[in-house]
């Protein structure tokens, strides 16, 4: 009888542990979700936008034929913010969701980027869509501040320092 208990009391709590850690991947599965609003692109009425992830940088075929004539072709350099979240968009009435975007800006020019590259940082600018060679993601931000952050809610917005 004491064994059958201490068995009932055992598969009782593995099942509880299995539950429990269940319960929390799921947890940490949405929490890696965004859920802030869609974001409208070229849209009449442009907002800013904040959005957050790790800056790198991509090298990329330039002029004259962006990659066509590779022996000719000069090479730039585009930053790339890899975003913290899938974003959902919306441009000119079509869904879709990005998972990095192409920032520019005065902050090109700047040396901000060399400061914060490979760092987690917060981007705030308008959105536009591809419109030229030179625009290498869909989408892309005209930054107005890029600045390190630490720690990001589900909606890009910064959480307060732990003290």
């Amino acid at each position: 009888m004491i064994i059958q208990n201490a068995l009932r009391t055992a598969v009782a709590t593995a099942i509880g542990l299995a539950a429990a850690i269940s319960s929390e991947n799921a947890t940490r599965s949405r929490a890696g979700k965004w859920c802030g609003e869609v974001l409208a692109v070229g849209s009449a009425q442009r907002s800013e936008t904040v959005l957050s992830g790790t800056l790198t940088r991509a090298v990329n075929w330039g002029p004259p034929g962006f990659g066509a004539m590779p022996e000719s072709d000069a090479k730039f350099l585009a930053w790339i913010l890899v975003l913290d979240f899938e974003v959902p968009t919306r441009v000119e009435g079509t869904d879709s969701s990005i998972t990095a975007i192409q920032l520019r800006g005065s902050f090109e020019r700047s040396g901000t980027p060399d400061q914060v590259l490979n760092r987690h940082v917060l981007a705030r600018g308008t959105l536009d869509g591809w419109a030229a060679p030179s625009d290498v993601t869909p989408i892309i931000m005209q930054t107005e501040e890029v600045r390190p952050i630490g720690e990001v809610r589900c909606d890009g917005v910064p959480l307060a320092p732990k003290l």
